[in-house]
C-alpha cells in the first residue's frame, strides 16, 4: 500500500514551480482548510445583462481566489468560495460565472491531471496542509 502524501504551501509551490510554465504564474497557499491563489482567469463567453449583453472574449479577471478542493464524481473539483479584485469580493453572480469559465478551462480535463486523478482516493485540506490519499 502507498501512503498518503501530505504537502505543506512551500512544498507544493517547489513541487509546481519545476514547470518553468508555472513558476511564474502559481503561488498556492491554504487559509481555513481552503485553496487560496492569485488567478488570471480568461473569459471566453459573452454575458447577458437585461436588455444588454457583452463579449468577454479575449479579456481577463485577475484576483485572488479561495477555493475549497476535493474529488467530486467526475474527477478533481474546485469550487470558489470567494474571489477579491483589488481587495474587494466581487458579486455572488460574478463568482458563479467565474465558476463556469474555470471549469471549461482544458487544464482540469488534460491526460496528465486526469492520470494524477485517476490514481487518487481523497483531496484534503486540514489547516496548512494538502492530504493526497491514493485509492484502495
Amino acid at each position: 500500500p502507498v501512503d498518503e502524501l501530505v504537502l505543506n504551501a512551500a512544498e507544493l509551490n517547489a513541487l509546481l514551480h519545476g514547470d518553468e510554465n508555472l513558476r511564474e504564474t502559481v503561488r498556492l497557499s491554504f487559509n481555513d482548510g481552503r485553496l487560496r491563489t492569485k488567478l488570471s482567469i480568461p473569459l471566453e463567453s459573452d454575458i447577458a445583462l437585461g436588455p444588454w449583453s457583452a463579449s468577454m472574449r479575449g479579456r481577463y479577471i485577475n484576483g485572488i481566489a479561495e477555493m475549497e478542493v476535493g474529488l467530486g464524481e467526475t474527477g478533481l473539483a474546485a469550487e470558489f468560495v470567494s474571489f477579491e479584485v483589488s481587495g474587494k469580493q466581487v458579486p455572488d453572480w460574478l463568482l458563479r460565472k467565474l465558476q463556469e469559465e474555470i471549469q471549461g478551462e482544458d487544464f482540469w480535463a488534460s491526460e496528465d491531471v486526469q492520470e494524477v486523478v485517476g490514481q487518487l482516493g481523497g483531496v484534503e485540506i486540514l489547516g496548512n496542509l494538502l492530504i493526497l490519499s491514493p485509492k484502495g
